[in-house]
């Protein structure tokens, strides 16, 4: 699109810059760019909305190729989204990566279970006259169900992209006079009043991945009046024992006979990976529903139940200790979140409901070396947040 000289241009908010020896790279929802070499200049002076008429004569100082140069890497960085038209009559949504991507929306709004859930939560909390923030709004799919349910305000967060569609989003449902959207992570914007309730689905596949309780803590110091209510207000952190056959296992792990069949394939050693395997704990990534064939050692463990709205740690480490009924051999451990909605509404990725419409994913960490169980015997189960994945163990007490 060809930018008029009294275009309203700013910079987009979130950008990620970093500098390596003359060159600087502009991030925005997980899209890397070049800068040139008047990219800082650019954004300063795009830092509030100002046009490009009023732009050019503070930023160009070396004639006609430098106008020229400016001008180029201006347009370039709009049609990034980089900058930003301020007098645009609408808003466009440009596909980014990550949370900022279309289809990992669609994704999540085709799991029914999770979207009625948290619809009928908000329908259960939201009171006439509240005032509601949703940390992530997405495609503003709870917030609008936030303002329908009665809420006299909305402040919808989202710090991709995608903001640009959930603010289609409210005009087309009707409710873009009651609903904000407001551009930033919630730990740096600020709202202009404090909200009654508070609405996010932030829970990772990993469950913290996505820094719920940053974000949560930093809520109700900032952006929430006491005695609040939240969906969620409760995260159980639950591991489930699992014993997964080799035919599945050798899918994510080498197991000896498959090393065997590598090597008369290829003629080549593969002892290493083996090795590797056998000295750490591996971790994949899976919906509930692939393990659904996979043998379940007892009942989950509940490791930690964390009250979001009292809680201020911003790391985690717990553990639970069990005792084995039967003789069983365990080879993997699979650690997920029941989440508290409402007192009347949880919502968890349990393996034996689990469906292939469920979005969520689980975190599965595979045990070094099998442990065979008897029965009366205890263990325990241990988990730790840390970078860039939890730690989690499997020992006998």
């Amino acid at each position: 699109m060809k930018l008029s000289k009294d275009e309203l241009l700013s910079r987009a908010s979130n950008l990620q810059l970093r500098i390596v020896g003359e060159s600087t790279f502009v991030t925005l929802d997980g899209e890397t760019v070049s800068g040139g070499k008047h990219i800082l200049k650019i954004l300063d002076i795009f830092s509030k909305p100002i046009s490009l008429d009023d732009a050019l004569p503070s930023l160009s100082s070396s004639g006609i190729q430098d106008w020229i140069d400016l001008t180029a890497e201006i347009h370039y960085l709009y049609e990034h989204g980089i900058l930003v038209s301020e007098n645009a009559s609408g808003r466009t949504y440009k596909p980014g990566r990550g949370f900022g991507a279309l289809p990992v929306h669609v994704m999540m709004i085709n799991d029914q279970a999770r979207t009625h859930a948290f619809l009928s939560a908000i329908r259960e909390a939201v009171r006439p006259g509240d005032v509601v923030v949703e940390i992530g709004t997405g495609t503003g799919l709870l917030s609008i169900e936030a303002a329908k349910a009665g809420a006299k305000h909305v402040y919808a967060i989202e710090a991709t992209g995608i903001g640009e569609i959930a603010y289609e989003m409210f005009q087309v449902n009707g409710v873009a006079d009651r609903v904000t959207l407001m551009t930033g992570w919630s730990t740096q914007v600020t709202l202009p009043e404090k909200a009654d309730v508070l609405i996010s689905e932030i829970i990772g596949n990993d469950i913290f991945e996505e820094n719920v309780l940053e974000s949560f803590s930093d809520a109700v110091m900032r952006h929430l009046k006491p005695h609040t209510r939240m969906i969620p207000s409760q995260i159980d952190v639950l591991a489930q024992l699992l014993y997964i056959p080799e035919d599945a296992l050798k899918t994510y792990s080498p197991v000896p006979s498959q090393c065997a069949d590598w090597q008369r394939a290829y003629g080549i050693d593969f002892s290493p990976l083996m090795a590797a395997s056998q000295s750490q704990y591996l971790y994949i990534r899976l919906k509930a529903h692939q393990a659904r064939d996979w043998t379940l050692i007892g009942s989950p463990l509940c490791l930690a139940a964390i009250n979001l709205i009292t809680n201020t740690d911003l790391t985690l480490e717990a553990s639970a200790e069990a005792t084995a009924q039967d003789a069983h051999v365990v080879n993997a451990v699979m650690i997920y979140p029941d989440l508290k909605l409402t007192d009347n509404i949880h919502l968890a990725r349990h393996i034996p409901e689990a469906t292939e419409e469920d979005n969520w994913a689980s975190a599965f960490y595979l045990l070094p070396k099998p442990i065979e169980f008897k029965a009366g015997e205890k263990y325990r189960v241990y988990y730790r947040t840390s970078h860039p994945r939890p730690e989690v163990r499997v020992e006998r007490v």
